[in-house]
Formats: structure tokens, C-alpha cells, sequence
């Protein structure tokens, strides 16, 4: 984003649990500038460039920051999926953790 406009209208928005964010290794560069990461989405993946390895670390970190107070506030995320041939309930919960669960009583799979 370069205008105001932009940061607060954008064009397409993503949950913060939707999106992933990495450093570019070195050998995977797509050009010649040393201080890449990538943001992926459901639909797209972003490649950014930055001027120094400092730059670089405080957008990352912004971004583990957000992501963590926003699921830290939020607590749990539930995802629909199948397992098994079972309609299932993938749930991520900030205290409890990780839990695979039967769509129609809740019980633990």
C-alpha cells in the first residue's frame, strides 16, 4: 500500500489465521535482492522486498505479533473438514491445543 486509502480500504482483506509468512532462503530468491519473505494466501502468494535483514525481521515479527494477540483474544478456531470419511471439526485452541472433532456431538475423534 502507498496511499492512506489503501491501508484502510483495501482492495481484498485475509483473516490473519488464513495467511502464511516466511524469509526467503537465499537459494530460492527470485532476483537479486538479498532481503526477501513471502506472504501466502487462500489465493495468492506475495513477494516482498526489503532494504536490510532488520527490516526484514520487524515486518516478520509485526506480522507472529498480530497473529498471536488476534488468536490470543479470540481463543479458539474451528475448521469443518473430513476424516475418515466422517464430517469432522478441526479445532485450534489457544489453552487446551490441538482436537479432532466429531461435527455432530463434539465428541473427540
Amino acid at each position: 500500500p502507498r496511499k492512506t486509502r489503501e491501508w484502510t480500504r483495501p482492495d481484498k482483506a485475509y483473516d490473519l489465521a488464513q495467511i502464511l509468512l516466511f524469509a526467503v532462503k537465499e537459494d530460492r530468491l527470485a532476483d537479486e535482492r538479498p532481503f526477501c519473505f513471502r506472504l501466502q494466501t487462500p489465493d495468492e502468494d506475495h513477494y516482498f522486498a526489503v532494504e536490510s535483514s532488520e527490516e526484514m525481521r520487524l515486518w516478520i515479527e509485526a506480522v507472529d505479533r498480530t497473529t498471536h494477540a488476534m488468536i490470543a483474544e479470540e481463543k479458539t478456531r474451528k475448521f469443518a473438514c473430513r476424516w475418515k470419511r466422517r464430517d469432522a471439526v478441526l479445532q485450534l485452541h489457544y489453552d487446551k491445543g490441538i482436537a479432532l472433532l466429531d461435527r455432530i456431538d463434539s465428541s473427540i475423534l
